[in-house]
């Protein structure tokens, strides 16, 4: 350590000394080729409004335990055992107040968007409790292993190459069209409990049909902004 790397360190903390170093060629951080599998994947967001039907809540754990099996299959990864839980607003103390969870244990792991929301929805069944206003749900996947290296039980068997292929049909379609263009009808429809996004800032660099455009510029002076603005239009257009 010298002198200098002692000065930093004391002034700014052992973070800005590791950059330091860094930047003078000096490795302090090891580089991390193969990211670790994930221990646990969770789908989970706040409703747009109070959910007191059953039968919405049942969509809402539907539509995130698709979204978790997606992720899942993404990574290569099945599970062994779920997680659901569905809260309501404890800020509002005037409400009544729950908090359920459950764990649902499965024969064999799996990735199948199917098996895995009838078991979200026996789970959700165990917790359920009508008279309150749910302002929060959501899915854990546990247990998360690579698929490659699943073994049957003895009187069950793993996904059947058929329903593999179905999911991953399924995800292509998805990506490829936008997410939710092929589900599974537990999910519904409408989703009125979904998250109000009206507000939601364009998508610039993920979505073609939101990329940023610049039309007449009011209310800039001076030739130099001029000039900034036509080069921006230059920049964003597409041919």
């Amino acid at each position: 350590m010298t002198p200098t790397s002692r000065k930093i360190r004391a002034a700014f903390g052992v973070v800005m000394e590791r950059v330091v170093y860094e930047l003078r060629g000096v490795s302090c951080l090891s580089l991390e080729e193969h990211s670790p599998d994930r221990k646990n994947i969770m789908a989970s967001r706040s409703f747009g409004r109070p959910v007191e039907s059953a039968d919405e809540m049942q969509e809402a754990v539907a539509t995130y335990m698709s979204r978790a099996a997606e992720k899942m299959r993404r990574q290569g990864l099945v599970t062994a055992s779920i997680s659901v839980f569905v809260n309501t607003n404890r800020f509002r103390i005037e409400d009544a107040q729950y908090y359920g969870t459950q764990t649902v244990r499965l024969p064999v792991a799996t990735a199948d968007t199917g098996k895995l929301i009838r078991a979200a929805l026996h789970g959700l069944k165990c917790i359920w409790r009508p008279g309150f206003s749910y302002k929060k749900a959501g899915v854990m996947c546990l247990d998360l292993h690579r698929a490659e290296s699943l073994q049957n039980s003895l009187f069950h068997q793993a996904d059947d190459p058929g329903r593999v292929e179905l999911m991953r049909l399924m995800d292509g379609l998805n990506q490829r069209f936008g997410r939710g263009s092929v589900h599974f009808a537990a999910t519904g429809t409408k989703q009125e409990w979904k998250l109000r996004a009206e507000h939601m800032s364009a998508r610039y660099t993920t979505r073609w049909r939101e990329i940023l455009t610049v039309g007449n510029v009011i209310g800039i002076e001076g030739k130099g902004a001029a000039r900034a603005s036509s080069e921006l239009c230059k920049t964003v257009s597409i041919d």
